[in-house]
């Protein structure tokens, strides 16, 4: 009994939080690299990053600036850090690169180019402006409230991207994608198993390319619609 109280002591005390904060301008993008574990980014109203997290002993947190990155990274002592859980608040006018292996990755409310990619983790974007790529392989792609060029894509689950605006191109494999309430003038949607949905309403001259092998396509037109469907 006494040496499994000491034994749990010294866990205990081996845990460490992490709360670091730094100034940014713009010109940064933040860049998060972490191989287990969650990533979670929030916008807040602050010119700052700030970064927490709850850590062993054997692994630690790693936060560095430079004139154009702030860099964020999780490490461990002999070889890649088990599965920690990091808690970012940014500014929402900042570039986001988020990167992981076993890895779920949540962004809420930037107003920015957002680069997402894991393994074996769901990606949930709400937000991005501009150039906005989310990839995962063993992992749902969710994406809602964006405005520019769009790119996700997962190879065994679904991709759904909802009220965003922007021309898309939506990938999987084996998985079901569903497009409501995009504004695009060029759709490019394609899984081999899987059906795919899209609402949205129709421009002139614009391209929308729906391609299944095995699923249903349900495409959604508003009355009056003029349109040459092959």
């Amino acid at each position: 009994m006494l040496l499994a109280l000491v034994s749990g002591s010294l866990a205990l005390a081996a845990v460490q939080q992490v709360d670091t904060t730094l100034n940014v301008g713009r010109g940064q993008r933040l860049d998060i690299n972490a191989y287990g574990g969650e990533i979670s980014v929030r916008a807040w109203n602050r010119n700052a990053v700030r970064v927490e997290a709850t850590t062993t002993g054997r692994d630690r947190v790693e936060v560095s600036s430079t004139a154009t990155t702030i860099s964020v990274r999780t490490q461990g002592r002999h070889g890649p850090a088990e599965e920690i859980e990091l808690r970012i608040s940014a500014p929402p006018w900042i570039g986001l690169t988020l990167s992981g292996v076993n890895t779920s990755m949540k962004v809420e409310g930037v107003q920015a180019p957002v680069s997402v990619e894991t393994v074996e983790g769901e990606i949930d974007v709400n937000g991005g402006e501009g150039l906005i790529s989310l990839r995962s392989v063993q992992g749902s792609v969710k994406l809602r409230g964006a405005k520019g060029r769009i790119s996700v894509n997962s190879v065994n689950e679904d991709v759904e991207v909802t009220n965003s605006a922007g021309d898309v191109v939506a990938q999987t494999v084996n998985g079901e994608i569903a497009l409501q309430l995009v504004n695009a003038a060029s759709v490019d949607a394609n899984t081999v198993n899987g059906d795919i949905t899209y609402s949205g309403p129709i421009r002139s001259g614009g391209r929308y390319a729906l391609s299944t092998h095995n699923g249903d396509i349900s495409l959604t037109v508003a009355e009056g619609t003029s349109a040459s469907v092959a």
